[in-house]
């Protein structure tokens, strides 16, 4: 219910309105100011209107929308002849009237609202979309008293923004709060702390090194500030090598690793070529290396000619789909 203010008032116009059953009379006082909490403006809001009609007609015709309400905290100013004319006009155009230009000044009621009003409501998003262990990262809120103007109405809120699942660092939201019709857009700045436990090089490694449990080892690392993705499980690195130099203390991730090859360039390979109800397998020589799965060149030693396998195991590899045999 919008708030009445209680200082007066001022001309008063008469408006007859023809009805079916003759005519009903109303009178309505415009204020000299009001105030509102609400998106809209409605006549009750800006005039004080008596009427010989029923209750319920009466209650229909005060609550009829003269205009859209300035945001909450500002003011702005309705023209009465501008409802006579253009608002009550409309719906009732048998009407005469007794008036006097009148600019009415309307405030929006507002209350002040922070960011850390909603602080349970941020960390209960961030707690249920970000894949990090519980255990493993810290979040700061550091615009808490940030603040807002809305009406003081209740609000409904929503938060936004979160686009990886795995944030570090600095992280930006949006805290999207409605009322009525109106929804207010408030960025949210926090920060993401991440301590987590990584495969970090014991000792320097050299090029072409396996990776195994001798040179490195499981530690919690600060990672906030760590541009890459780190591993952090010393299962997942099994048949993996150096593909550079790795300092000591270095935590480990895919730019500093590749698989270890199972064909070497020049090596003799079963090619197998399966086509349903037949299957052979051809001696021919790699071009390339490669580890489990890679794809590599190997050449026909009597054509010369190239073609295009997957390697499915040590010496083996086969035939790409729809690859010609030559």
């Amino acid at each position: 219910m919008a708030l009445r203010n209680q200082t007066l008032i001022g001309i008063c116009h008469f408006v007859v309105l023809l009805g079916i059953n003759g005519y009903a009379h109303f009178s309505i006082s415009f204020k000299d100011s009001a105030i509102v909490n609400d998106t809209c403006i409605r006549l009750s809001d800006v005039a004080i209107v008596t009427s010989d009609c029923s209750p319920n007609e009466t209650r229909d015709f005060i609550s009829k929308i003269v205009g859209e309400s300035a945001p909450a905290g500002y003011c702005r100013k309705v023209n009465s002849d501008d409802i006579i004319s253009y608002v009550l006009k409309k719906d009732f155009p048998n009407y005469t009237v007794v008036s006097k230009h009148k600019s009415i000044k309307v405030s929006t009621f507002s209350v002040d609202k922070k960011v850390g009003d909603y602080k349970e409501k941020i960390i209960g998003f961030l707690t249920d979309s970000i894949s990090w262990n519980a255990q493993d990262y810290k979040v700061e809120i550091r615009n808490e008293n940030e603040k807002w103007k809305c009406l003081n109405t209740p609000v409904s809120v929503q938060i936004t923004g979160l686009s990886n699942r795995y944030p570090k660092g600095n992280l930006n939201l949006k805290l999207l709060a409605k009322q009525n019709s109106k929804i207010y857009t408030i960025p949210v700045t926090c920060f993401i702390t991440v301590n987590a436990s990584v495969v970090v090089a014991k000792r320097p490694i050299l090029r072409g090194e396996a990776i195994n449990s001798d040179n490195c080892s499981i530690e919690r690392r600060d990672i906030t500030r760590f541009g890459y993705e780190p591993f952090s499980n010393n299962a997942i690195l099994k048949d993996m090598i150096a593909s550079r130099t790795i300092p000591k203390d270095a935590i480990l991730y895919d730019k500093y690793l590749t698989k270890l090859p199972i064909v070497a360039k020049d090596d003799q390979v079963f090619v197998i070529v399966d086509r349903g109800v037949v299957k052979v397998s051809i001696i021919m020589r790699a071009r390339e290396q490669g580890a489990m799965g890679d794809r590599i060149w190997v050449e026909n030693e009597n054509t010369h000619k190239l073609i295009k396998t997957k390697i499915i195991g040590k010496g083996t590899v086969e035939l790409l789909q729809g690859g010609k045999v030559i």
